[in-house]
């Protein structure tokens, strides 16, 4: 007898089994000189009893079954066949030498047989029927081990997309104490040279003081390159799509880079439609940064002449509007096979452009990441020794007439010194706790530093604090569950205090993080001492009222 097994690796092209059942030797013989052409395996037994132990060791794609047998005739053996789970499908040919009647013919249909054929049997119709189920079966087992193999890479898929998320998550998570672990020495140098600008200087001292907050100014501009690029390509940076003046934002950017142009001793000129600019519905501080690096840039590469902010509208559309921004300088200009890679990361037009005038070449490539997400388009064309020209178009929604409000203007004056108003600051780095105490003395209130959770939480229960400066990454407790303890609290004095965050994360969901466990407002270091003072008086004057 042949013994042969399928293949792992199955083709259409492998041989398979077919078990041939008669208790008669040369019916057996004589099957076997009819199917061998076929060029399969032919298992031959003699009886039901050995079909059954044959099928127990291996697999079939048919069997041709005699139904007049001793001891176990076809139909019994075809019932044990089709109550095993792996043979309850195997389809069985039978052979018979009588004429069975209806009843035995349903009986064997309703057990599993697929055709009868009487003896003798023509060699022609039983090769036709055999060839049908055997490339039925070769079929069946390609389908099957095309499933198993999708099902292995949807698997494997699926281990490969659960590790990315993990080191997805794990990225985010360096990126947030990378950005908490730079951020807040930075805030110690911006914030002490701050006060020491504000002390009396001789112009040798304030000059000193002056070229170090510009440089940890540029530093923290890297860092804050940086961490965009990382979001951007984790998609972890978001974009708002909100009303916006953008005549105002146009203003905004030309007033904040009229000194650095001034500096330089070249002229900055911002030209505008003659149909004024009105309201526009995007993202305010995508569109500032990316008009604020293309501009630096010109600037920085413009010994001479002038640099030239022109905006347009190029096209209306029923919702929405679409704005080129092109920003013309009279610098040195870039080499043609240059340009192709200028939006690249880390691509700068040469080495001595690097050494000469610095960067990383991470913000012509932010801007193209910026200007993709925002559906717009960004490019340059420039000529060497004459120039260059980058140029922005964006789509901008229409924002209805009802809602053009002017933009809240808010008029933040000193704090009066008499004000008997008590801060409460929370924060572990002692740098950072003698710059907000002392820029929050200077405004004239009254301030208590802690350097961790714990401390804020008992002190709050000792003393009516008005307002709490919160750190959020602190020791033995952080100011996330300080603050949801704060507010289950029956011990403090005021469970409803402003909890203002300090922290030095800068990525996607840190503000949602500080508001959903209970604080008020966020401001992310270096802190400014007037954004610390409006954040602080809206607060104070939002529990007033």
């Amino acid at each position: 007898m042949v013994t042969a097994e399928l293949k792992s690796d199955f083709s259409p092209y492998d041989k398979v089994n077919i078990l041939l059942v008669d208790d008669q030797p040369r019916n057996l013989l004589a099957l076997e000189s009819i199917l061998g052409d076929l060029n399969q395996n032919l298992v031959k037994v003699s009886s039901g009893k050995e079909a059954l132990r044959c099928l127990l060791r291996q697999d079939f794609a048919l069997i041709v079954l005699d139904v007049q047998m001793p001891i176990m005739d076809g139909l019994e053996t075809a019932e044990f066949i089709r109550n095993r789970e792996k043979t309850r499908n195997l389809p069985i040919i039978f052979l018979t030498a009588e004429e069975l009647n209806k009843t035995q013919m349903l009986k064997g249909y309703v057990i599993g047989a697929v055709d009868y054929l009487n003896k003798p049997v023509l060699p022609e119709i039983l090769k036709a029927k055999v060839s049908v189920f055997v490339e039925l079966h070769k079929k069946t087992i390609v389908v099957k081990r095309q499933a198993q193999l999708l099902e292995s890479q949807r698997t494997d898929l699926e281990n490969a997309m659960a590790q990315v998320r993990r080191e997805s998550q794990f990225k985010s998570e360096f990126l947030a104490n990378m950005s908490h672990e730079i951020r807040t020495p930075i805030n110690g140098v911006i914030g002490m040279t701050d006060l020491i600008i504000d002390t009396p200087l001789n112009t040798e001292q304030r000059s000193y003081a002056d070229h170090l907050k510009r440089s940890a100014e540029m530093l923290l501009t890297l860092i804050n390159d940086i961490l965009d690029v990382s979001k951007v390509e984790a998609g972890k940076l978001d974009l708002e799509n909100v009303a916006f003046d953008l005549s105002q934002v146009l203003s905004d950017i030309e007033k904040t880079m009229a000194l650095p142009a001034q500096k330089k001793g070249i002229r900055l000129l911002f030209e505008m439609p003659a149909d004024p600019l009105s309201w526009v519905k995007g993202d305010p501080s995508r569109l500032r940064q990316i008009l604020t690096n293309l501009l630096s840039n010109s600037i920085k590469f413009t010994a001479t002449g002038q640099v030239v902010l022109r905006t347009s509208k190029i096209s209306e559309a029923t919702d929405h509007s679409e704005i080129k921004f092109e920003v013309i300088d009279t610098g040195i200009g870039i080499p043609e096979e240059t340009l192709k890679r200028m939006f690249q990361a880390f691509s700068q037009a040469d080495s001595t452009t690097t050494r000469k005038y610095g960067g990383t070449g991470l913000g012509l490539y932010i801007c193209k990441k910026l200007s993709d997400l925002m559906g717009g388009k960004i490019g340059v064309e420039s000529r060497m020794g004459k120039g260059s020209t980058f140029w922005l178009t964006l789509p901008f929604g229409h924002v209805a007439m009802e809602n053009q409000k002017p933009e809240l203007i808010v008029e933040v004056a000193e704090p009066k010194k008499s004000k008997n108003i008590r801060i409460l600051v929370a924060e572990d780095n002692t740098i950072n706790q003698m710059i907000i105490q002392i820029m929050l003395q200077k405004l004239g209130y009254r301030v208590n530093v802690v350097a961790d959770g714990s401390e804020a939480i008992k002190a709050l229960s000792e003393i009516p604090y008005d307002l709490v400066l919160m750190d959020c990454q602190m020791p033995e407790l952080d100011g996330y569950e300080a603050t949801r303890q704060i507010r289950n609290s029956s011990v403090v004095k005021r469970q409803d205090i402003p909890i203002i965050a300090m922290t030095a994360n800068a990525l996607k969901g840190d503000r949602e993080k500080c508001l959903e466990s209970g604080m008020n407002d966020y401001v992310s270091k270096p802190i400014k001492s007037a954004a610390l003072l409006q954040i602080i008086e809206k607060w104070l004057q939002s529990r007033s009222s």
